[in-house]
């Protein structure tokens, strides 16, 4: 063996007899490489220099690397569904569950969405097992009736949004900043509150809603105020589905697809550092990625508190000198307490503690002012 210097930090030796250049380490997995550019923080130079390889070893790599297997627990799901897209010609149809936050499905379109795409997700799910009780999505033109077999929660968000695009944040006329005052109820109300609500504001701006004027040529006699007569007839349209996560038990079906809109974020920040990628690399990046993904425990904070004790007595001086002058004593015990704190696995331990109270008083008719040292 010959030695024939150093390059990315390694030294590399030349073989007479097998005529080969060899730096003596390991040669990286694809599996190794792709996971660490899949974490979107590697261009292909860094991952070049820190595994000791050409970049275009680190690219023949990523691009013959397979993708990861997913594993998923059949089970009873509510399903989220949405469309992202990257330009207009490149979308990822996602499916997530809407209790564990896992991505279920995915595949990749190339054009518009359509109610197909989702269906064909649907029957994907249905075909590995999964018992699909319910179904959270936008308002895509048509959805609603060919997925008729599986309640439907329209997502609240996109309606408050459709709403803000017909009539703007700060509509001027007083019968849409009424309607924006109920819309703006909608996350905190039920289907028959609303339904009143929105009943109530037709009664009362059925002849504004009635007006007619010709257009700008003089020709068509329309309705003059087409946008308000939009918005109403849009929520008018979903009603029947805008409160169906109601009929369920609480928590699980959500109102809104913001835990899939906050996946489509992330994982667009996460490609961010790899623009310029070609199609083929890009899927591959984004498979991996969404393969990956470990969504936060839903368990919110919480604590077992332990036995408590408080006491706080106090006595005023009813007459004499004295009269209106006080004394407080407080006492708190607090036994050892066991818990979680927000999102971490782990449970925490947190000692006992005892803590007294001496408080001055001075009442002057109902008003009691003191002084209080712990």
């Amino acid at each position: 063996m010959i030695r024939k210097g150093q390059r990315n930090g390694s030294t590399y030796w030349y073989c007479n007899d097998c005529k080969r250049y060899s730096s003596g380490r390991k040669k990286p997995s694809q599996e190794a490489i792709f996971n660490r550019y899949s974490q979107g923080t590697f261009t292909i130079k860094q991952l070049s220099e820190e595994f000791g390889i050409s970049p275009s070893s680190v690219k023949r790599k990523l691009k013959d690397s397979p993708p990861n297997k997913m594993e998923h627990s059949l089970r009873k799901v509510v399903v989220q569904m949405d469309t992202t897209y990257w330009g207009r010609n490149f979308g990822l149809v996602l499916f997530m569950d809407a209790e564990s936050h896992q991505i279920l499905h995915h595949f990749f379109i190339y054009g518009k969405e359509r109610n197909q795409d989702y269906n064909q997700g649907l029957e994907h799910l249905k075909s590995l097992g999964f018992d699909i009780v319910g179904v959270v999505a936008d308002g895509l033109k048509g959805l609603r009736n060919s997925i008729l077999e599986v309640p439907y929660q329209y997502c609240q968000f996109h309606q408050k949004q459709r709403i803000r695009q017909l009539l703007t944040l700060n509509p001027w006329m007083q019968a849409a900043q009424k309607l924006q005052q109920i819309v703006a109820q909608l996350t905190q109300s039920n289907r028959v509150i609303f339904s009143r609500l929105l009943e109530d504001w037709k009664e009362r701006w059925h002849d504004f809603l009635s007006e007619k004027t010709y257009d700008e040529n003089g020709v068509n006699f329309c309705y003059t105020h087409r946008k308000l007569r939009a918005a109403c007839h849009s929520l008018k349209e979903h009603l029947d589905v805008l409160f169906t996560y109601q009929d369920f038990p609480s928590g699980t079906m959500p109102n809104t697809n913001n835990a899939l809109e906050s996946f489509n974020s992330w994982l667009k920040k996460k490609l961010q550092l790899h623009s310029g990628i070609s199609r083929n690399r890009r899927e591959k990046l984004i498979s991996n990625l969404i393969m990956a993904y470990k969504p936060r425990s839903r368990k919110g904070s919480w604590i077992l508190l332990g036995a408590y004790l408080t006491l706080k007595p106090k006595f005023i001086v009813p007459a004499g000198m004295l009269r209106n002058l006080g004394i407080g004593v407080g006492l708190n015990d607090v036994s050892e307490r066991k818990g979680q704190v927000g999102r971490r696995e782990n449970v925490v331990s947190y000692p006992g503690y005892g803590l007294l109270n001496l408080a001055l008083y001075y009442k002057v008719r109902d008003i009691d002012f003191f002084i209080n040292d712990k």
